[in-house]
């Protein structure tokens, strides 16, 4: 390689009076030339100067301030800019914002590249540290900036045509369009070699459609202006690309949220690389990805063209819907829940139109009621008046109030209405029947705590008294106390904290 290299570059010298200058690269400092074509060369070996160790710069100037550089850049340097590097920057300094070229990136890796400059000046850096290398060649030409074809696109027309297309700055410019269809993807190298054999086509605009197009193959191109000499051929360089063919197979609806499989199906004649949208890189999309975009795509590359293919997709909506329920005491039976405990239920559903999975949840509270009952007595005529009540009639009564929850609370009220009432006449024939003088309704209530009472005959000898009586017995029996027929007077008095009551009446003895 580097006897070829060698060869090239003895060759090149030669023609140094035909194209211009040849200059070896010196091994320390800064140095400053114009020119309109020059050969920089410095091969890294014993021949060359810069074998050890070399850090130095080398501006290069247009003859012509309004024209620029078109630049071809071959080094064998490698990318470790520790041990060595060459850089090429737009302008007359070695500024990062200028920088054009540099040799220690990835895709300046050892290799051949071209490229025009935006400025009428040049700014080469060569370093290497105690190291040996093949070294580097850039060939730069004036160039007038009209003559430089910007913006390079093509258009496929059919599998046998191609339009290709490109900015210009003045329309009188001539131009001359050269391709081959070389199967490779980089067109700096194919046009780097002397031995290939390519078409030439000449336009007066900026538009060129090739007609033998074959679209199995990587076409390589060069545009240039036809009167660029000394820099014939060297122009605007670019690669048709072969069309991938490529189509996104898979469904149209997807349910959101849900996973989905897409596939990129490519022309059998390539081997691609992918890049989906979501960071994967195989032909077919994973399932586990969940889809909430309505345009999917992916990106196809195959030795350096990319092609982009994008999908629609219809994302069907999945419904998602949560009830709060609040109940009183009672359980919740509708839209399908049959909850009778406070907590949280869901049911899963599927839409009808689209068949994706809904969900609707219930979060349920059911409060508990408050209920309670009331046993009360009152004497008949008085009212009962406790727990916001106002009742004197015997029987069952409700009070309803709202609790904080709104809940119907009840206060159920059991009254008994007690009145007492004297026999006006006792048998005590020992038959069961009216045997003993009781107070009817005594012995069943409470509403008093104390009672007592007294018998007399009639002409006022107290026959019998009883206190704080509570069971039928504790009440008069003529039979015990030896009462014979007739009429007796009875007085009857009861009491409790709050009130008090007395009753007298006539009550005769018959046998």
């Amino acid at each position: 390689m580097k006897r070829l290299f060698l060869l090239i570059l003895s060759l090149l010298i030669c023609l140094g009076d035909i194209y211009g200058q040849v200059f070896i690269f010196h091994r320390s400092g800064d140095q400053s030339i114009t020119t309109s074509h020059m050969i920089i060369y410095d091969d890294g070996g014993s021949a060359g100067n810069c074998s050890a160790f070399c850090d130095a710069t080398l501006t290069c100037s247009t003859n012509n301030p309004q024209n620029s550089y078109w630049v071809k850049i071959w080094h064998n340097i490698g990318s470790n800019p520790d041990s060595a590097y060459v850089k090429l920057f737009d302008g007359p300094s070695v500024a990062d914002s200028s920088l054009l070229f540099s040799s220690s990136t990835p895709y300046g890796t050892n290799g051949y590249y071209s490229f025009y400059s935006d400025s009428n000046q040049l700014t080469l850096h060569y370093f290497v540290d105690s190291a040996s290398y093949e070294g580097f060649m850039i060939e730069i030409c004036e160039v007038s900036k009209s003559a430089v074809a910007q913006n390079v696109q093509y258009q496929y027309l059919s599998d046998t045509s191609v339009m290709i297309t490109w900015n210009e700055d003045d329309v009188n410019t001539h131009w001359v369009l050269r391709y081959l269809h070389s199967g490779n993807d980089n067109s700096n190298e194919v046009f780097a070699d002397s031995t290939v054999t390519y078409t030439t086509l000449y336009a007066d605009t900026n538009v060129i459609v090739i007609t033998d197009w074959d679209s199995t193959l990587f076409m390589n191109f060069v545009i240039l202006e036809q009167s660029s000499a000394p820099c014939m051929g060297q122009g605007a360089m670019g690669t048709v690309c072969p069309p991938l063919y490529r189509s996104i197979v898979g469904p149209d609806t997807v349910c959101e949220g849900r996973p989905i499989g897409l596939q990129c199906v490519v022309s059998p004649l390539f081997n691609p690389t992918y890049h989906w949208f979501d960071g994967s890189n195989d032909s077919i999309l994973p399932r586990g990805a969940a889809l909430s975009d309505t345009v999917v795509w992916v990106e196809a590359g195959y030795r350096g063209c990319m092609d982009t293919v994008s999908h629609t997709l219809f994302v069907a909506p999945s419904y998602t819907d949560t009830l709060f329920i609040e109940t009183c005491d009672e359980s919740y039976t509708l839209n399908g829940f049959n909850a009778d405990t406070t907590g949280f239920y869901s049911l899963m559903l599927t839409t009808y139109q689209y068949g994706c999975d809904s969900i609707k949840c219930l979060d349920l509270i059911r409060w508990p009621v408050f209920r309670d009952t009331i046993e009360a007595e009152i004497y008949s005529g008085d009212i009962y008046t406790g727990y916001g009540f106002y009742e004197n009639e015997q029987g069952m009564h409700d009070l309803v109030f709202p609790d904080i929850h709104k809940c119907d609370s009840t206060y159920t009220l059991d009254l008994t209405v007690t009145c007492f009432m004297g026999p006006n006449a006792v048998t005590p024939n020992g038959d069961g029947i009216n045997d003993v003088f009781d107070i009817s309704g005594w012995v069943d209530a409470t509403i008093f705590d104390h009672n007592s009472i007294w018998i007399y005959s009639r002409d006022g000898r107290l026959v019998f008294k009883g206190k704080d009586m509570k069971t039928k017995d504790d009440f008069w029996d003529p039979n015990k106390t030896n009462s014979p027929d007739g009429t007796y007077f009875y007085r009857f008095q009861a009491r409790n904290i709050n009130k008090s009551l007395e009753h007298n009446g006539v009550i005769e003895v018959l046998r």
